[in-house]
């Protein structure tokens, strides 16, 4: 804490007001300063209090250089929609960054399958055009428009089973012969509503709220109107091939199939971010009878303490060969009041086989046994190897159980004596979603997290040794070779104060 701030009063949080309040909305859009296909950067206007629910609005086409003609039909990652699109993105006070967070698709990925079914399909999928919600059958054909298929959202007993179901926002146009994903009511294929287009006026578009991206506005609203320095967000780009910011189909909108036109065509096709669909929707509070006291209590009193969370990111590259392996990785967050930390495992090859693209955490065959060691004491007492442990531990972190199916976090009982998937035994469904096999998702969200605040919400300060997080276990020959980039996200506490109408970064 500062020597005279005081904490955050009701209206500059996003909690439910303590007392009814005057209170009025002013809603602008607000364009970006600089724009290229790299970055971009906003500066916010000087009036009002931000809400931290303010939208970004973008969006992207796709195209084929051989065939700039041709519709690739291309989507965005499943787990991760719109997000995929942003590499990089954070904010500065008066030139100092005060959040700033790294790979955003991946770290939302990871947020993302935390949200209900519920969320996603009423929320998630018509804003930012992710398709994960688990539910669906084992049949790979649908059944026809009847009153039970509606119910049962088209799809085949036996009910229940869990599985990627695609919908209205992002369907395979494949022919029956691959397995249709959806119909409406008149039997017939339901044409593609969130397929990326090559078109600018036709492309869909998609919105992320400001919190997603910066997480220092998670439950604040920032007031800008006593802010002195320039408030800017600065957003970097992802790449703009496959895998990225988007995801291939091999057939275009007619249902043919692109591979048979030239080799890989389909993983040619590149994205370009459309410019003028790339805006803030931004919300201005005003509350006409607290806006004195609070600019009085900024500018001549002690002004406001925020404590907030941040990540920091680092990454590490790994080869796994057939046999024995022990890994150790070293997290320098030498302190820092860490709260969390989440392990990533990357695998590129997936990219060419599954809808959730680079954004994965894909899981050994044999699985791994692991430990983290901080300020030279084991968090363990012995290294985690059962995965249902694992995943507990994981779903610890966020205090909200991962909401997936259990076959896509663990190869555990599908896989054969060498590590290789066997169809008699996966649990996922055969069907196609947006021309992929489903089944090729097993194991691909192994994400592994470990809590370490208490339970008053309290960090833990670390000393200066690093975190040595170590894994050990048995490469099979399926895995032989096989490139990992092993990601650390660290959700640390910082703080800041706001006085005088200037920002100070506490810690």
């Amino acid at each position: 804490m500062s020597s005279s701030g005081r904490m955050l009063p009701p209206v500059l949080r996003t909690d439910p007001l303590e007392r009814p309040v005057n209170q009025s909305i002013n809603s602008d859009l607000l364009f970006p300063v600089t724009f290229n296909q790299n970055t971009c950067k906003f500066v916010f206007d000087r009036k009002g209090v931000l809400s931290a629910n303010s939208q970004l609005h973008l969006a992207q086409t796709v195209s084929n250089p051989q065939f700039p003609n041709v519709d690739t039909n291309s989507f965005l990652p499943t787990s991760t929609g719109a997000l995929a699109m942003i590499e990089r993105a954070y904010l500065t006070i008066g030139g100092k960054r005060v959040s700033d967070l790294l790979q955003c698709g991946h770290y939302n990925t990871w947020k993302h399958l935390h949200f209900s079914n519920e969320y996603r399909k009423g929320v998630q999928q018509p804003k930012q055009g992710t398709n994960d919600i688990f539910m669906g059958s084992t049949d790979p054909r649908i059944a026809p428009a009847s009153a039970t298929a509606i119910r049962a959202r088209g799809f085949s007993p036996p009910y229940g089973q869990l599985g990627r179901e695609a919908t209205e926002f992002a369907v395979s146009t494949a022919s029956a012969t691959f397995g249709e994903q959806e119909q409406d009511d008149t039997g017939t294929a339901d044409k593609a509503k969130r397929l990326l287009t090559t078109d600018p006026t036709t492309t869909p578009t998609f919105t992320i709220g400001l919190s997603q991206l910066i997480p220092f506005l998670v439950g604040v609203n920032l007031p800008l109107f006593a802010i002195k320095e320039e408030v800017a967000l600065h957003i970097e780009w992802r790449g703009n091939g496959y895998g990225q910011r988007f995801m291939w189909n091999r057939y275009d909108s007619a249902g043919n199939d692109l591979d048979g036109i030239g080799t890989e065509y389909y993983k040619q096709s590149v994205s370009t971010i459309v410019q003028d669909e790339v805006f803030i929707m931004a919300d201005y509070l005003y509350f006409p009878s607290l806006m004195e006291e609070l600019e009085n209590e900024i500018m001549t009193g002690g002004g406001y303490d925020i404590p907030y969370d941040d990540i920091a990111t680092q990454e590490n590259f790994t080869v796994y060969n057939t046999g024995d392996f022990t890994n150790e990785y070293q997290i320098v967050m030498g302190g820092k009041k860490v709260k969390r930390i989440i392990v990533q495992h990357e695998d590129e090859e997936v990219k060419d086989s599954a809808c959730c693209s680079l954004y994965n955490s894909v899981e050994l065959a044999d699985g791994v046994s692991y430990q983290f060691k901080i300020d030279s004491a084991n968090v363990y007492s012995l290294p985690l190897r059962n995965r249902a442990l694992q995943k507990h531990e994981t779903d610890m972190v966020e205090g909200i159980p991962l909401v997936e199916c259990d076959y896509l976090y663990t190869f555990k009982n599908q896989v054969d004596a060498t590590g290789a998937i066997t169809t008699a035994t996966s649990g996922i469904t055969d069907r196609l979603c947006n021309s992929h096999l489903q089944r090729n998702e097993v194991g691909t969200q192994n994400w592994i997290g470990v809590k370490l605040e208490n339970s008053a919400g309290q960090a833990k300060r670390l000393s200066n040794q690093p975190i040595i997080y170590t894994e050990t276990g048995e490469c099979k020959a399926v895995n032989d070779g096989n490139t990992r980039k092993v990601r650390f996200f660290c959700v640390y506490q910082k703080m800041v104060n706001i006085s005088g109408g200037l920002v100070h970064i506490i810690e």
